[in-house]
């Protein structure tokens, strides 16, 4: 991490520490915090310092699993580079102190400490099989937040009934973070990842090839590397059609209002427009919902109040409501105007019962929340990732995972 902040200052952390301060090098020390641990496939060293700082850990632990290499201070300082560190500079007595106040944290915020043998190259062995045993090369899901997503035990559900020894992470990649991740992903990492909030749009430019209803909605929930190449699809629009189709809906000649126009919203928009729907896109910024359909407007009451009584179908794209999100629907009156048989569906899952369900189910209307949507989208997923055919036997399965 050091040498990186060094690169990217064009200065050494002695001069860094010289003429800008301790305070403006631990600030950049964060930023290349948040870059690191988001990579994957990756060993990455870091300064000593830091621990100092709990964003640095939970940034680095999101995704990795810390090591704190745990060395006598005299073997420290027996290392002849120790006085290009500026916080060591003067000798042995700082260096004791540094310990003093550091060590705790350390030990309290590693997953796992290594005692340094007198020989350096002694402690490598057991370093190597940590790094080893961490290496994925199997799935993920992507996004932020992540903590709340149900695709990793779906998935793992079904590889351990066919017998595939394949590991299924969720992985934390903050917006603005999708270069780096890509980056190891290249590397070999990953066979391939699914994708949600917020990066099913922004993953287009980092893609060799989009197909099918994906290249059409400009959206992508689901990517698999291909010989060296990524490849994104789009399973979401077709696994809420096959959802709706389980629970007797269809888009056919409905009147479907959609809510929000992120990447959620672009498939399940394209797919019911060209399943003979009459879409109404309602989102927070028009613009967007403007390239989702002629009829669009501002996600806001009045919008809402005036479309909701045609609706027959009314979907939730957005992330109001979900856990871990930290925002919801100000108001809920215009499920009041939807007609008697309209069919409210909210893509959302966690919870399985959000504000905007229980509203409508106390109005007597139909609710349907994103939990057969995640089912058959993680089911056409798996036909990427792993050629599966056996639809109704992964349903099973995944049922049985989310009710235990």
């Amino acid at each position: 991490m050091d040498s990186r902040i060094e690169e990217r200052r064009g200065q050494s952390i002695k001069e860094i520490f010289a003429s800008c301060g301790q305070a403006a090098f631990r600030r950049w020390e964060k930023e290349e915090a948040a870059r690191c641990g988001i990579e994957q496939g990756a060993v990455i060293a870091t300064g000593g310092g830091v621990v100092l700082d709990a964003g640095n850990v939970q940034a680095l632990k999101a995704n990795g699993y810390l090591v704190f290499l745990d060395r006598l201070p005299k073997a420290i300082m027996d290392n002849s580079s120790i006085t290009e560190r500026p916080l060591l500079a003067a000798g042995q007595e700082s260096l004791a102190q540094l310990a003093l106040e550091r060590r705790p944290l350390y030990l309290a915020t590693a997953d796992e400490v290594l005692p340094v043998a007198a020989n350096f190259k002694d402690s490598l062995n057991p370093l190597l099989a940590l790094a080893q045993g961490a290496t994925c090369r199997g799935f993920a899901v992507i996004g932020d937040p992540i903590g709340h997503s149900l695709s990793p035990l779906l998935h793992r559900a079904v590889f351990k009934a066919l017998n595939i020894d394949i590991p299924y992470n969720a992985l934390r990649i903050p917006q603005g973070y999708l270069k780096e991740f890509i980056r190891g992903v290249r590397g070999g990492v990953l066979q391939g990842f699914t994708v949600t909030i917020p990066h099913k749009r922004e993953i287009l430019p980092f893609l060799d090839e989009v197909r099918g209803g994906a290249a059409l909605c400009g959206a992508v929930n689901t990517v698999m590397r291909d010989k060296g190449r990524l490849i994104g699809y789009n399973t979401d629009m077709e696994g809420l059609l096959l959802a709706l189709k389980r629970q007797g809906y269809s888009y056919a000649g409905q009147n479907v209002l959609i809510l929000g126009a992120g990447g959620a919203a672009a498939g399940v928009a394209y797919k019911a427009g060209a399943s003979g729907a009459r879409v109404t896109v309602l989102a927070r910024r028009a613009g967007q919902a403007a390239a989702l359909s002629p009829n669009f407007g501002e996600l806001n009451s009045e919008n809402l109040s005036r479309e909701s009584p045609k609706a027959d179908i009314l979907i939730n794209a957005t992330p109001l409501g979900m856990k871990d999100f930290g925002a919801d629907f100000p108001d809920l009156s215009f499920l009041a105007n939807l007609p008697a048989g309209a069919l409210v569906c909210d893509l959302v899952y966690n919870p399985a019962a959000t504000s905007l369900l229980k509203e409508a189910a106390r109005l007597g209307l139909a609710v349907m929340n994103g939990m057969e949507m995640l089912i058959w989208q993680a089911i056409l997923a798996e036909q990427i990732f792993v050629g599966l055919d056996k639809f109704d036997f992964a349903y099973e399965i995944m049922q049985k995972a989310i009710s235990k």
